[in-house]
């Protein structure tokens, strides 16, 4: 949290020097203003990014319910149709070894848009996007996979990173890294946890452990 709010800070420090420097001229002094509020709006898109993270970890009792696992990808999948579209990406489920997960539906829909999207943008450039959705009973936890074919993470130098907050792996993809990071968040709060395999250039498979209901 602190690394996170550092560097604006830092910024907006050294711009309020450079200001108040009497041989700056008057162009430049409109310049560094305008960065000034640029890097204070980041400061304030942080804070507000960390309440969002908080207010997750501070629920201890969350209304819980069962939710259709076909319903929400269905659901995803209306969301981020145009960018399947654009991607020329392919959708396939195989719901039929676990229908439904034990969850809060907000943080359960918020899990599946960011690994589908995740797949949609970090795609590979050579070879149309295949992304594959599955689900099984796994001893005291429902394993729903979200496998694809894009450009992978090498995890022996990424493996302890890629779960962290404005973590990101590709410089070129718009985000802020912030997606991974509320999935862990997001289904840790449940009970439950994430695993990730993924080889560079073939493909990456995340799997998200949903804790079944306790009779």
């Amino acid at each position: 949290t602190a690394h996170n709010l550092r560097a604006p800070v830092a910024r907006i420090l050294g711009l309020g020097y450079l200001l108040e420097m009497k041989e700056i001229a008057y162009d430049e002094k409109l310049d560094i203003a305008q960065k000034i509020a640029q890097n204070t709006q980041q400061l304030d898109d942080i804070i507000k990014d960390l309440n969002y993270i908080f207010e997750i970890k501070r629920k201890d009792q969350l209304p819980l319910s069962y939710l259709s696992l076909p319903s929400m990808i269905e659901k995803v999948k209306e969301l981020l149709e145009k960018e399947l579209q654009d991607a020329d990406g392919e959708l396939l489920v195989d719901f039929s070894k676990a229908q439904c997960v034990h969850a809060f539906s907000p943080y359960a829909d918020s899990v599946f848009y960011n690994l589908i999207n995740n797949a949609i943008k970090y795609r590979h450039p050579r070879r149309p996007l295949l992304i594959e959705i599955s689900a099984e009973k796994i001893e005291s936890y429902i394993r729903v996979t979200v496998q694809d074919n894009g450009t992978g993470i090498d995890l022996v130098l990424h493996r302890d990173k890629i779960f962290n907050l404005y973590k990101r792996f590709h410089p070129n993809v718009e985000g802020k890294g912030m997606g991974l990071f509320l999935v862990k968040t997001q289904i840790e709060s449940l009970g439950g946890r994430i695993e990730v395999e993924s080889t560079p250039q073939q493909g990456t498979a995340f799997h998200v452990y949903f804790k079944e209901r306790a009779y």
